[in-house]
């Protein structure tokens, strides 16, 4: 068994990650390399970001360029779904705007690494443990 690196809740959060990955078809969508200009841990630079890395970007059939973060966290037991997914949207709603922004600039503010890619972008959160893929629509 290859460890990553990973020790003890680490490494039973990555099995339940790919346990629930290879039983959802939104995670086989998520993960589908034969989108266009499918990328994982896409390195971004901007110096007013320093290197960012974007967890997967693509462009769907929709001519759309997804940029996606992954999450592993899960609501508390108190927490309703609901609740919890507006919370991580609300947590991370800048790094996700911010990894749009660097695409579409470059270090001068001309355009980016994705100047020929579709106008629209979309942006998620994708929670491979919870099988959800919450869109962050600001």
């Amino acid at each position: 068994e290859i460890s990553l690196g990973l020790v003890g809740s680490e490494m039973c959060i990555r099995d339940r990650c790919i346990t629930s990955l290879a039983k959802s078809t939104q995670g086989a969508w998520v993960f589908n390399n034969l989108h266009r200009d499918s990328q994982c841990e896409l390195a971004i630079y901007h110096p007013a970001f320093k290197q960012q890395f974007i967890d997967r970007t693509f462009v769907d059939d929709q001519n759309t360029r997804w940029i996606i973060d992954y999450k592993t966290s899960e609501p508390a037991d108190s927490q309703s779904m609901d609740a919890f997914l507006k919370q991580e949207l609300t947590l991370y709603e800048d790094q996700l705007n911010r990894y749009e922004h660097v695409m579409r600039t470059d270090t001068e503010g001309r355009e980016g690494p994705i100047n020929d890619s579709p106008a629209k972008i979309r942006k998620a959160l994708y929670f491979p443990l919870l099988d959800e893929l919450v869109e962050c629509v600001k």
